[in-house]
């Protein structure tokens, strides 16, 4: 999960959540994100490029 703020239309203060799911290889067409902003504006879908990779060790904050 990453969290953070950001600006909405470089006026407004939002907070964002960004969920990403790594399902193993290949990515494409099988990893999963999702993003969901204070302003209520939400997506999700599955990654049809590129592949998520989660690598042992790394701290999972």
């Amino acid at each position: 999960m990453i969290q953070g703020t950001g600006l909405l239309n470089k006026t407004t203060r939002v907070h964002f959540t960004v969920t990403l799911q790594d399902n193993g290889e290949p990515g494409k067409n099988t990893d999963t994100f999702a993003i969901s902003f204070s302003s209520g504006y939400s997506n999700d879908g599955i990654l049809t490029e590129g592949n998520i990779q989660v690598k042992q060790g790394e701290p999972d904050e």
